[in-house]
């Protein structure tokens, strides 16, 4: 009892009404599975039917960008042992011997190391008899890891925000410039930020304080602690307006963005360039940290 009470401190039980074109709550997950479903049908006609519409099963078992990113990943390994993509696959142990050449070729010649991931996972995709048998690999991968340290994004600072912000605006790309402040503010992801849809955000009330609300469906949040959603009080002046802009003339199900993963990419690296910055190691999560770090220097808790 002690610790429910202790849990519970601070929490205020209030009632609200939200429209169920607005409540994220009454659509269909996000987080559900983007692999095809086929229904259980008595008859075997009817199964066989409904299994010719979704296709053999070998092509179901990952998703297709991923089987392509397999499929490149593997056609590069076969280049490097000048082998033919169909080729039978020696013993255990020499297929060991192989990946383990290809990986420490990767990684004299510059390679990133998501490529050594790649070609070892593709190599138990199209040869499953592989897997359990890569024991060298995977400890050349898993040391590649502790030794090289992953690229980390320079946290932006207000000023440059308002800098890249008010660049938008001379290109007349409103739209992200106030993507850009809203993403700083409320500490977003980027895809957090490009996936944000009109009905999971609740606008301040003209009664009630001058806060709104984001309702996020998939996040890093939501995933460790199995939470339908994470919420995220927006209160900065400055974010309020960008935001309220962004969902105006949109509807419920749109997203605030408007833009594709691609195109913000892009724009942002021409932002970087055109402000003389694309060497400083800013990237698009850049946004999110430089929102993180300037609230705790202000003595924000986080």
């Amino acid at each position: 009892l002690f610790r429910s009470m202790l849990v519970a401190a601070g929490l205020y039980p209030a009632l609200a009404w939200i429209e169920s074109h607005l409540n994220p709550a009454d659509a269909p997950s996000r987080r559900m599975s983007s692999k095809k479903k086929v229904q259980h049908i008595p008859t075997q006609a009817s199964r066989n039917e409904e299994r010719r519409k979704v296709g053999p099963l070998s092509k179901l078992v990952v998703q297709p960008k991923t089987q392509t990113r397999y499929e490149g990943a593997f056609h590069l390994f076969c280049k490097f042992h000048n082998v033919s993509f169909n080729f039978s696959p020696p013993e255990p142990h020499v297929l060991d011997d192989w990946a383990a050449e290809y990986i420490e070729a990767l990684w004299e010649d510059g390679h990133p190391k998501s490529m050594a991931s790649y070609a070892l996972a593709a190599l138990q995709y199209f040869r499953p008899q592989a897997k359990n048998h890569l024991v060298w690999s995977w400890k050349l991968v898993k040391t590649w890891n502790q030794v090289e340290l992953p690229t980390r994004a320079t946290p932006l600072t207000p000023d440059l925000l308002l800098a890249m912000a008010g660049q938008c605006f001379k290109w007349k790309q409103q739209r992200l410039g106030r993507l850009l402040v809203l993403g700083f503010s409320a500490f977003l992801r980027t895809s957090e930020l490009l996936n944000l849809q009109r009905k999971e955000v609740i606008l301040p009330s003209t009664a009630g304080p001058r806060e709104a609300v984001l309702l996020l469906a998939t996040t890093k949040g939501t995933k460790k602690n199995f939470l339908p959603l994470d919420k995220v009080v927006l209160q900065e002046r400055l974010a309020l307006q960008a935001l309220e802009q962004l969902c105006e003339g949109i509807q419920p199900g749109d997203a605030l963005s408007q833009l594709s993963n691609h195109q913000f990419r892009r724009l942002f690296r021409d932002l970087l360039v055109e402000l003389k910055l694309h060497e400083a190691g800013y990237m698009p999560y850049s946004l999110s940290r430089g929102g993180v770090t300037s609230a705790y220097r202000t003595g924000v808790s986080l």
